[in-house]
């Protein structure tokens, strides 16, 4: 994984300042300054693969629909702070030659549609597929052994660790606070990229980029894109 890929990236795009998971936070978050940006791909009725974390509506628009229930025209007509939901390759074309791609695949079994989504739109060379499954991130590895593949922590760090090796991924994603020195070394010697989860504070941000993280998921990549440029100018970067 390229040092600079994921070195700023946008969680959801900038959920501070845009709503979440639509082409305009991705585009916000890349007008600041993110080298990338996270995103959660979930599925229609109809097979369409569309971004969103929660698995209905309720959240982001105070409406009780399963997106899994719908299809895309019924769930395009669902506006939330002036936007609608976005599909997979609608953001892959946003960002494909501009910033990167972490997608957090929130359903399993769809490992290769994505692919094939992403192949189509987008730039498969600049993309990172994650999940919180381990058998999710194996079946990408399945599908082409040329992916990079990054598992999210759900468990004890050190038992990630050896989860992510396991699956044959190439990137792990704490949580911040779960972020030891000791854990750190331990991801980093078993060749690890190790990106971690969610990093607003540009001060914590400094100091993870001197612990040589590979980067950061922020929910405010404006906030933290002076404190990452000041670190990538000192350190050479």
């Amino acid at each position: 994984m390229a040092a600079s890929d994921f070195l700023l990236t946008g969680h959801r795009g900038a959920p501070t300042r845009f709503p979440e998971n639509t082409v305009r936070s991705i585009l916000g978050a890349i007008a600041c300054g993110a080298t990338a940006v996270e995103v959660d791909v979930r599925v229609t009725c109809d097979d369409v693969l569309v971004l969103s974390h929660d698995p209905t509506l309720e959240r982001i628009a105070n409406k009780p629909v399963d997106i899994s229930q719908v299809n895309l025209e019924e769930l395009q007509e669902i506006a939330f702070k002036g936007e609608r939901i976005a599909t997979l390759s609608e953001v892959a074309k946003a960002v494909k030659g501009v910033a990167s791609l972490d997608l957090d695949v929130k359903i399993p079994d769809r490992e290769a549609e994505i692919v094939q989504e992403i192949s189509a739109h987008g730039d498969i060379r600049r993309t990172l597929f994650t999940s919180f499954s381990p058998e999710v991130v194996s079946k990408f590895k399945l599908v082409s052994s040329e992916l990079r593949t990054g598992l999210i922590e759900q468990a004890a760090f050190r038992d990630a660790i050896e989860a992510a090796m396991q699956v044959g991924a190439s990137c792990i994603l704490p949580e911040v606070s779960d972020l030891d020195g000791e854990s750190l070394e331990m991801a980093q010697n078993a060749g690890l990229a190790v990106v971690p989860w969610t990093v607003d504070d540009p001060k914590v941000a400094l100091d993870l980029l001197r612990r040589n993280v590979d980067g950061l998921i922020t929910d405010d990549p404006c906030r933290l894109a002076g404190a990452v440029l000041d670190w990538r100018n000192s350190s050479g970067q």
